[in-house]
């Protein structure tokens, strides 16, 4: 399980700014990190606080800079209160609250590691 922007991204803001014009803005070694994540047997998934209409746009700038494919949990908010949200705001505890809801769907803990800025 991954964060997003700050996580994947240098910062939040450039996070979602770069993925609107497809610029690649990783910290540095993180597509290796991932890649050799997959390698190792395990599925990514990342978290983000971004708008669910930006799905689209987060999936094609995750598959273009990291090269590993798989789920994202969105934001189901209009695009300024989410991002409102990840800039201004404590965000922790509603990506903790997600990840119990999903952790809840499986018999045994699905989660073998986690990486976050926040």
């Amino acid at each position: 399980m991954s964060d997003v922007d700050g996580t994947v991204t240098k910062n939040d803001i450039g996070g979602h700014l770069n993925n609107m014009i497809s610029r690649d803005y990783l910290h540095d070694g993180y597509r290796d990190l991932a890649v050799n994540i997959e390698k190792n047997g395990y599925k990514m998934v990342w978290m983000t606080m971004r708008a669910l209409p930006m799905y689209h746009y987060s999936k094609n700038y995750l598959r273009k800079t990291v090269g590993v494919d798989g789920p994202i949990l969105m934001e189901p908010e209009e695009f300024i209160r989410a991002l409102t949200k990840e800039v201004c705001k404590k965000t922790g505890n509603i990506k903790a609250n997600m990840m119990n809801l999903l952790n809840a769907l499986f018999p045994i803990n699905p989660f073998i590691g986690g990486l976050g800025n926040r």
